[in-house]
């Protein structure tokens, strides 16, 4: 059973984008001026991209309100980084069952 984070008492809930913007800055040791950033290095690039991703899987957002939401980028930027966080996760999961298999 999926419980909703909106039904956590205590919790307030401002928007789901700011909730993404804390996790993606806590898990890639970052902030979220950093996100924003118009640069190509890839500590940036790589939680922006992520962040992208979440953004559409967890708003009614669509792909040109996140890019300018995330520091005004083409809609399709954002397409792209959906592409390349789904393979990555595809690739994670194939050399993780890979070493289970090793073991």
């Amino acid at each position: 059973m999926k419980i909703s984070i909106y039904a956590i008492p205590g919790i307030k809930i401002t928007s789901p984008a700011k909730i993404i913007d804390e996790a993606v800055c806590e898990v890639f040791a970052t902030t979220a001026e950093n996100m924003r950033q118009k640069t190509r290095k890839r500590e940036v690039v790589e939680p922006r991209q992520v962040a992208m991703y979440l953004y559409q899987k967890y708003t009614k957002n669509g792909v040109n309100k996140i890019g300018e939401m995330l520091g005004g980028f083409h809609h399709a930027t954002v397409i792209h980084a959906r592409k390349i966080v789904v393979t990555l996760c595809q690739v994670c999961l194939l050399y993780t069952s890979d070493a289970a298999d090793e073991e």
